[in-house]
């Protein structure tokens, strides 16, 4: 999965560069020579066109008036109207001023006046052949026009509806018909409106004729290619890498309302976006402002944010064609159901609902009662005030309604009741894994409880059997411990019966009967131990002493039974003296059956070890060795009683060593840890220093 995500994720990013950079690159490639600017100039700017017309009339004729009125127009008006006429010609200079590229030639054919705002003009070298689109304008001594260009229709009647627009007044329009005033059409007149070739400027009518909108079909077309191909891309590639893949990821998860309301303002935001920042680079716009402000590497930074503007915007198209693919595949019904916000919250009133609904049983039930009589009287209540005229109907329907709910309730108790006696029925069948995986409904406040009587009968049932098993060995052991040493002294008895055997060997057999009586007596004593501190009769004589004298007098008394054996003993006991509150006795026992333990099992030719720790509130004892035999029991089963380490229990010992020394060291508030790691056998034994923790956990 991981890989396929990755491959995703370098397939579509690679895409996305690739298309993002082929489209900056067509920028210097596009073809604007089809694209006629000027057919709509007509339209767009006839007023403009007329006005400069007539005042480069008023300049070039000082008898001309452009505006005649009638009769019935009185003087007041009068100078309204023209005070508006001067008002509109001097923005329109204004306006035709800021042009750079836009020129003209005005000539007075009676008097052969030229005004014109050329700069350095010379009429003998002028060439119009160096300058671009012209409209030439001519009217004779009748004031007959005659045009050469596309815009005949703005120069050759100029009416005073053109120039004048009643809802274009700045002041109270005055009280006369627009047929009082006509235009004075000019005469002797020829004007030459010149554009340059190469346009530049951004103000006047060249701002119309430059502007970026006239690359909006190329940029439209390489918009909608590119999306094709990103749309199909993403329609067959496996959506399971898809949408595991960053931000598809994180964007599937929100909300449809929010998805449904980001993403076409988004992708309609990109693609206006595209419009304007590819049309106002291609044209120079762009790079004409940033100049203005003084920013340098204009062009490099206009192509990072091309870049990433087409890039971003392609990656919105394939976000959007994703989500709706995604909504395809994961079903309509299930989008709605987990990836709305209407279904959440309905879901979140669903819940209120049925909260309010359920029955505790655990709180009181006059409360639940009171509820419930509550609830069906806010209703009853509402139903009355709403409608009085209908309030039957309502009652009827809603007491229906009522039914089935009832009924509805009544069955899902009856059924959760049926489940927790089946759970009851299995926890006696001994079947206690099932009652976790069941929702107990209305009685689910009962389902902790249940599953800890089931874990507690099953521990229960589990520690019977184990004590059975136990018991059984324990008098096998018992019975085989007790058993040999007497049938030893039997038969040693009968020996000596004989009235025929030598004094040498009549020694022997008293020797013999004295080593197993000792040894019977050993196990009866351990017996007694052992009860005496599981029934909680044992006697400490808690006194201060020092712990590493103890433990170095208990080595050095083993000595000898250890090198019998010849295992070497490394003691690790960097301590000098520690005193500490315990009995001595039956610690000095068990260091000893610890290290009888060690002689009996330990590999002989091995290396034991004795190390002791000081803690900050504790210290710590191990002895660690290697086993002779391989130990097949676990470290709980070994300190049990009658318990040895060699089950065929050929040598000699009661079994109870360990076990004895896991009790006295419990009883004095220690602890007894048994580690076994392949052949390493170790005991640890933890002791705390200060008494009142030792008295603490003597009492618990």
């Amino acid at each position: 999965m991981k890989k396929g995500k990755n491959i995703f994720t370098i397939i579509l990013t690679s895409i996305l560069l690739i298309m993002s950079f082929s489209a900056i690159s067509l920028y210097d490639n596009v073809n604007t020579k089809d694209i006629n600017k000027f057919k709509d100039i007509e339209y767009y700017f006839s007023e403009e066109f007329q006005y400069t017309t007539l005042g480069l009339t008023m300049q070039l004729d000082s008898n001309y008036t452009p505006l005649l009125f009638s009769d019935s127009v009185n003087n007041e008006n009068k100078e309204y109207v023209k005070d508006e006429f001067n008002h509109r010609l001097e923005d329109v200079k204004s306006f035709m001023h800021m042009d750079k590229d836009f020129f003209y030639i005005a000539k007075n054919t009676n008097t052969n006046k030229v005004i014109t705002n050329i700069k350095n003009y010379d009429q003998n070298t002028f060439n119009i052949d160096n300058y671009g689109y012209t409209i030439h304008v001519n009217y004779d001594k009748e004031g007959y026009c005659t045009t050469d260009g596309n815009v005949s229709n703005v120069f050759s009647k100029i009416e005073t509806n053109d120039l004048f627009d009643s809802s274009e007044y700045r002041y109270e329009k005055p009280t006369f018909s627009d047929n009082d005033i006509s235009v004075n059409t000019p005469k002797n007149i020829d004007i030459q409106y010149i554009f340059s070739k190469n346009i530049k400027s951004f103000e006047g009518l060249s701002g119309y004729l430059n502007s970026w909108e006239h690359y909006n079909s190329f940029s439209a077309v390489v918009f909608c290619v590119f999306s094709l191909i990103i749309f199909l891309f993403i329609l067959f590639y496996p959506i399971k890498y898809v949408e595991q893949t960053h931000p598809f990821k994180t964007i599937k998860k929100w909300s449809f309302e929010i998805n449904l309301f980001a993403w076409p303002t988004i992708l309609t935001l990109a693609f206006l976006a595209i419009l304007m920042l590819a049309g106002t680079t291609i044209n120079g716009q762009l790079n004409f402002i940033l100049n203005s402000f003084g920013i340098g590497y204009g062009n490099q930074l206009l192509f990072v944010i091309n870049f990433i503007v087409w890039y971003l915007s392609l990656l919105s198209i394939a976000i959007s064609v994703f989500l709706i693919k995604f909504i395809i595949v994961y079903g309509p019904i299930h989008y709605f159901k987990d990836y709305t916000l209407i279904s959440r919250i309905l879901s979140y009133i669903k819940r209120k609902l049925n909260i309010l609904s359920e029955i505790d049983l655990t709180s009181p039930m006059h409360t639940t009662i009171m509820k419930y009589v509550l609830i069906n009287g806010a209703i009853t209540i509402f139903i009355a005030l709403w409608s009085p005229a209908l309030s039957i109907v309502f009652t009827i329907i809603y007491t229906l309604l009522l039914f089935f709910y009832i009924k509805k309730k009544t069955q899902e108790i009856q059924t959760d009741y049926n489940t927790l006696l089946d759970s009851i029925k299995n926890i006696i069948s001994e079947d206690f894994d099932t009652i976790t995986e069941k929702d107990f409904g209305i009685f689910e406040s009962s389902k902790e409880e249940l599953n800890q009587l089931s874990v507690n009968f099953k521990k229960a049932i589990q520690e019977k059997v184990k004590s059975e098993k136990m018991k059984t060995e324990l008098i096998s052991n018992v019975s085989h411990d007790l058993k040999t040493p007497l049938t030893c002294i039997k038969n040693y008895l009968t020996l000596l019966k004989n009235d025929d055997i030598t004094l040498e060997n009549k020694h022997h057999y008293l020797e013999q009967l004295t080593l197993y009586t000792n040894r019977l007596k050993n196990l009866i004593e351990d017996l007694f131990e052992i009860s005496k501190v599981d029934s909680g009769n044992i006697n400490l004589n808690l006194q201060e002493l020092d712990i590493v004298s103890l433990l170095n007098q208990a080595y050095l008394e083993n000595e000898e039974m250890l090198e019998s054996k010849n295992i070497t003993f490394i003691r690790k006991i960097n301590i000098e003296k520690l005193l500490v509150f315990l009995d001595s006795d039956k610690t000095y026992r068990i260091f000893e059956n610890l290290f009888t333990n060690i002689n009996k099992y330990a590999l002989p030719g091995s290396r034991a070890y004795l190390t002791m720790t000081e803690l900050d509130n504790s210290f710590e004892i191990e002895f660690s060795n290697i086993s002779e035999v391989p130990m097949d029991f676990t470290s709980e089963e070994i300190t049990e009683r009658f318990v040895r380490g060699d089950k065929s229990r050929s040598k000699q010992g009661s079994g109870l060593g360990l076990a004895i020394a896991r009790s006295f060291t419990e009883a004095q508030g220690g602890l007894f840890d048994i580690t076994i790691d392949c052949d390493l056998f170790k005991v640890k034994i933890t002791f705390p220093k200060s008494l009142e923790n030792q008295k603490g956990i003597i009492t618990k």
